[in-house]
C-alpha cells in the first residue's frame, strides 16, 4: 500500500525530529555551514558555547562565531579550520584554544566537508571540550618538570662548590622552567650568616655589577621594589609590571616585565629572597606559588648545609682562638707557594715567630690574659703583611708567615720583620694594666735556604732560636745556625 505525500512528510519530520534530538543530546558542540561559511543548523551545546539562541544563529558566519587561537595567539582567518576545509576540500582536526569571555577553553576541533546531491558544499564543525583533560596532562608534565628542577638543584648542592657557585648554578637551572625561561632573568639575595656583611647577590641575565639597594633584606627593597615587603612579611609577592616602586633600575628590565619575589625561610628566619622576572601580562597561577615554595624550601636546606660545611671546613683548617690558618692549612699553602715560585722562578720567605714573655703573662695573669695576647698578636701580624701573604698559628705562642709580596732579594724580608717587631712594641692592655711583649723572628728564604716545606720551616725555626738568644729581634738562617 503506497503512502500518501502527507504520510511521507510526517515520517520525514519525525525522523528529522529524532535526529535533532539525538544531535542535541550530544554534549559536543556541532554546527553546519554552507559554502559561504554561514550557519544553517547548530545544536544546543553549540548555542550555549557561543552564548546565543540557536534560533538566532542561522545565517551567522561560523568562523566569526568560533574564533580560535593557537598558543594564545590569533592566526589569520584563512587558517581557520572551517575556511581550510571549504577552500581545500580536506577535513581538518586539531587542538585549539577558544575564549569564552574570561574563560579559555581547550577544544578538539574537527571539520568535515559534505556534498549534497546537487554538489552543494557544506561543512560540519564539531567542538569537543578537552580543557580538563588538557590541564590534567599539563599538570602531570608540570609536576615532572618541577621534580626534575628540584632534583637537579639537590644534585648541584652535592658537588664540591662554594655557596655562591651552588646558588648561581641553581638559578640557571630554575630559569629553564617555563614561564621563567621566556626572559631568563633573575637574582638571588642571600643575607650573610652574621647578618652584618652585605648580601651575596647572584644574578642571571642582569648586569654583573648590580648591587642590592640595602645591605640587609629586611631593611629595604631590591631590583623589583618588593624585596622589603617579601622580607618583612615572609610572603611570595607577584607584580604584573615593573613600576615606580623600583629602588634601582638597569638595562634590560622595564615596564615590559613583571616579577615574583619569594622568601627563602628556615625555621621562620629569613635566609634570602629569590627574584624571577616574567613577561608583562603573565597571569599568576597557584601551581607557580607551590613550585616557588618548594624551591624556597630546597634552597633553604642547601644554604644551611653549605654553611654547615663551611663551618666544618673552618674548624678543620683554622685556629679556633685566633681565626688564623692552623698547622695543616699553613703547610698546604706553603706547598702552593713552592709550586708557584718554581713556575715563576720567584723567591719568598718563611718566618717563624715566638712571643718572648708569653709564659710569664700566662703564669701571672692567667690563661684568659694569655688568650687575649694571642688574639691581639695575631691581628698585629696581619696588619704587617699583604693579602697574598699568609699568617698561621702553629701552636702555643708560635706563629709562622709565608711572605710572597714584594721580595726582590732575600734581604727584603727584613722589612717585614722590622714592621712586625714594631707592631709588637705597643703595650697590651691586660686586666687593667699594660704589659710589654717582644717577639723573636727567624727567617728562611726559598730557594737559598731550602726547596721543600719541611726544610724551610725547620730552618726558619732554627733562625728564630738564634734571634731569641739576642732577644726581641730577627735573624736570617745561615749554616752556622744549625
Amino acid at each position: 500500500m503506497m503512502q500518501t505525500p502527507a504520510e511521507i512528510i510526517r515520517q520525514l519530520r519525525s525522523a528529522l525530529s529524532k535526529m535533532e534530538m539525538a544531535l542535541g543530546s550530544i554534549p559536543d558542540a556541532i554546527a553546519m555551514a554552507n559554502a559561504d561559511g554561514n550557519i544553517q543548523w547548530c545544536n544546543q551545546p553549540f548555542a550555549q558555547l557561543v552564548k546565543q539562541s540557536d534560533a538566532m544563529l542561522s545565517g551567522e558566519n561560523l568562523v566569526n562565531m568560533i574564533p580560535l587561537h593557537e598558543r594564545g595567539q590569533d592566526f589569520p582567518t584563512d587558517n581557520h579550520p572551517v575556511n581550510v576545509t571549504l577552500a581545500a576540500g580536506a577535513d581538518v582536526a586539531g587542538i585549539y584554544e577558544f575564549r569564552n569571555g574570561a574563560r579559555k577553553l581547550i577544544m578538539e576541533v574537527t571539520t568535515t566537508l559534505n556534498l549534497s546531491g546537487k554538489k552543494e558544499r557544506t561543512v560540519v564543525l564539531l567542538l569537543h571540550d578537552v580543557t580538563e583533560r588538557y590541564h590534567a596532562q599539563e599538570m602531570v608534565v608540570w609536576d615532572y618538570k618541577v621534580q626534575v628542577i628540584l632534583d637537579s638543584i639537590l644534585n648541584i648542592s652535592l658537588q664540591p662548590h662554594e655557596l655562591k657557585a651552588t646558588l648561581a648554578k641553581s638559578l640557571d637551572t630554575l630559569l629553564a622552567m617555563s614561564p621563567f625561561s621566556r626572559l631568563e632573568k633573575g637574582a638571588i639575595f642571600i643575607a650573610a650568616a652574621d647578618e652584618k656583611a652585605p648580601e651575596i647577590l647572584i644574578t642571571h641575565g642582569l648586569p654583573n655589577n648590580l648591587k642590592p639597594a640595602r645591605t640587609h633584606p629586611s631593611q629595604g627593597t631590591c631590583l623589583c621594589g618588593q624585596h622589603g615587603r617579601t622580607a618583612e612579611n615572609h610572603e611570595i609577592v607577584f607584580v604584573e609590571q615593573v613600576h615606580e616602586c623600583n629602588e634601582s633600575t638597569h638595562n634590560g628590565i622595564g615596564p615590559r616585565h613583571g616579577y615574583f619575589c619569594t622568601p627563602i625561610l628556615a625555621g621562620g628566619k629569613l635566609l634570602g629572597v629569590i627574584n624571577i622576572y616574567v613577561e608583562t601580562g603573565h597571569v599568576r597561577k597557584s601551581r607557580e606559588d607551590r613550585f616557588l615554595k618548594m624551591l624556597s624550601d630546597t634552597l633553604a636546606s642547601v644554604i644551611q648545609r653549605k654553611r654547615a660545611e663551611e663551618q666544618l671546613e673552618q674548624l678543620a683548617h683554622l685556629d679556633s682562638l685566633t681565626g688564623l690558618p692552623n698547622r695543616p692549612l699553613f703547610f698546604d699553602r706553603l706547598q702552593q707557594a713552592l709550586a708557584q715560585a718554581r713556575r715563576q722562578k720567584n723567591i719568598f720567605a718563611v718566618f717563624f715567630l715566638d712571643l718572648d714573655q708569653f709564659k710569664d703573662i700566662n703564669d701571672s695573669l692567667g690563661h684568659e690574659a694569655g688568650d687575649a695576647v694571642l688574639k691581639e698578636s695575631a691581628q698585629r701580624m696581619l696588619r704587617c703583611v699583604r693579602e697574598m701573604d699568609s699568617v698561621a698559628r702553629m701552636g702555643g705562642d708560635e706563629f709562622t708567615f709565608i711572605v710572597l709580596a714584594g721580595l726582590q732579594q732575600p734581604g727584603d724580608a727584613a722589612i717585614v720583620a722590622k714592621r712586625v717587631l714594631h707592631e709588637m712594641e705597643a703595650p697590651f692592655a691586660l686586666k687593667g694594666e699594660k704589659r710589654h711583649i717582644s717577639a723573636s723572628i727567624g727567617i728562611a728564604t726559598y730557594p737559598d735556604d731550602g726547596d721543600d716545606s719541611e726544610t724551610l720551616v725547620r730552618r726558619a725555626d732554627a733562625a728564630m732560636y738564634q734571634a731569641k738568644k739576642k732577644g726581641g729581634t730577627y735573624s736570617f738562617y745561615s749554616q752556622k745556625t744549625e
